[in-house]
């Protein structure tokens, strides 16, 4: 029971910390000039997330209960699905999508390289 109750929020944890790390890295890899200013917005957004869904999901546990919390969560992930769905590129089957173009900044090895 100890460890079912410890097992899955440390697993949680590492999932969510990994999943963090990926994006910071496909956003610095789309920036790499911008790298301090991606990760600073995308942190700053992460954080205002957790604040809005923490003080929604108490909200509506607090006035409607646990029905209600299932509910918003549904909404938020309806949500985040539509963006996805809106914003993702799309291609024709079998187009082939060019490379990025490699800026100079992405191309350096070290300092004044």
């Amino acid at each position: 029971m100890v460890a079912a109750l410890t097992g899955s929020p440390a697993a949680f944890s590492a999932r969510s910390g990994a999943t963090a790390a990926r994006n910071q890295h496909l956003l610095t890899t789309a920036r790499p000039d911008r790298a301090a200013a991606v990760i600073g917005g995308y942190m700053a957004c992460y954080s205002l997330g957790s604040a809005l869904g923490a003080i929604t999901t108490t909200w509506a546990y607090g006035t409607r209960g646990w029905a209600a919390c299932c509910g918003l969560g549904a909404a938020y992930a309806l949500c985040a699905l539509v963006v996805w769905a809106v914003t993702r590129p799309v291609t024709r089957p079998g187009a082939v999508v060019p490379a990025p173009a490699r800026t100079e900044a992405s191309c350096a090895v070290g300092p004044g390289q």
